[in-house]
């Protein structure tokens, strides 16, 4: 009866265990090119002149942008996770 369990259950708890792993390294890759992508787009905006920065300074378009580049930060994350899991997780 165990031999049973343990055979039915190891397959499945192999398959997740890939599928956390697979998830870790996809939020990983996706957190280290969205910090490359806001790095790039930070040393753009500092390059406006100093005028117009502090206009949008006032208008609070620096809080807009991180709250839009958070979402889709978040965005492209969950869905190449569960587009990555989906194709580990299936049925066999």
């Amino acid at each position: 009866m165990v031999a049973w369990l343990l055979a039915l259950c190891g397959p499945m708890v192999i398959r997740a265990l890939i599928a956390l792993g697979f998830t870790a390294i996809t939020l990983t890759g996706v957190t280290v090119a969205a910090n490359a992508l806001l790095v790039i787009a930070q040393n753009n905006w500092s390059a406006l002149p100093v005028a117009i920065l502090q206009l949008c300074n006032l208008s609070g378009i620096p809080q807009c942008l991180g709250m839009i580049a958070g979402a889709y930060m978040a965005r492209v994350a969950v869905w190449a996770a569960v587009n990555g899991t989906k194709y580990i997780l299936k049925a066999a």
